[in-house]
């Protein structure tokens, strides 16, 4: 134990490079700002302050853009969200549930639109060549079948979609959790039908885990507009980005001129409201 905190500390020591400005934020986090604001030697103090409380209490020092946390587990140091776009190159996309029945639950936002947006993600990723992993829970009950219409879009991912048996995280079933794996990708867009269970607790498990995520909010919603509020709240506290989905379109764009702009112009297009 001695020696990995003395690890730590050495790590954490240089923490100048992040900037970071050593100002209380809470009983176990210290928020990451201008380092004009702080020496540096006062952001290394702050960080090793922390390093020495995480070996102590047991608990984990995870670092965020704009926030340094402690939280229960093994010392560790991960990316914030926002260092980077993300690309089709390094990004995967998760639908998660977005079933007939499921889908008709959602009250905080217009059914239709939600639909919309969910399939035009689909359709990226596969204009795109992006993995595109999608799961269903509980298909023989109120949930329902999954959306025809993504059989039309990837009949390929249709028919090996991760139909679950009753897990509500999709991440904690262990085909879905296998096969995000196995898309080898550091960054993952995910969109669940609710947004307040489908897509909270899979995207909490995937920061966990040291992905970068965002989240993908009016292709989902929730069964009311304050449970869609606090949980999109939860996860932007946690460090997922939230985004809509023409934001993560023209994010994946980048350039409307590029290869893969060209393929999202007519989805984007789709998008755009009648006159």
């Amino acid at each position: 134990m001695k020696a990995s905190a003395d690890g730590a500390r050495r790590l954490l020591s240089s923490a100048a490079l992040l900037g970071v400005d050593g100002t209380s934020g809470g009983d176990d986090a210290f928020h990451l700002g201008d380092e004009r604001r702080q020496r540096e030697g006062d952001a290394a103090h702050a960080l090793v302050g922390a390093v020495d409380r995480s070996f102590s209490t047991g608990r984990r020092l995870t670092v965020f853009p704009g926030r340094v946390a402690l939280s229960r587990g093994d010392a560790t140091l991960r990316r914030g969200t926002t260092m980077a776009l993300f690309t089709p190159d390094d990004t995967a996309l998760l639908l998660i549930d977005h079933q007939l029945g499921t889908m008709s639950w959602i009250r905080s936002a217009d059914q239709e639109e939600v639909k919309a947006n969910a399939l035009a993600l689909a359709k990226a990723a596969v204009a795109l060549d992006m993995p595109l992993i999608l799961t269903t829970s509980l298909e023989d009950h109120a949930q329902g079948p999954l959306l025809p219409e993504f059989a039309e879009i990837a009949s390929k991912e249709y028919e090996s979609r991760i139909q679950r048996v009753g897990v509500v995280n999709a991440m904690d079933d262990p085909a879905f959790a296998t096969a995000v794996r196995a898309a080898g990708r550091p960054n993952l867009v995910i969109a669940g039908a609710t947004n307040d269970v489908c897509t909270v607790h899979p995207t909490l498990t995937a920061l966990q885990q040291g992905y970068r995520v965002q989240v993908v909010a009016d292709a989902g919603g929730s069964m009311s507009k304050s449970a869609d509020e606090i949980a999109l709240r939860r996860m932007d506290k946690a460090g997922a980005g939230i985004a809509s989905t023409n934001m993560l379109l023209t994010e994946l764009a980048a350039n409307w001129a590029s290869p893969a702009g060209q393929k999202l112009i007519p989805i984007v297009a789709d998008l755009i409201p009648a006159s």
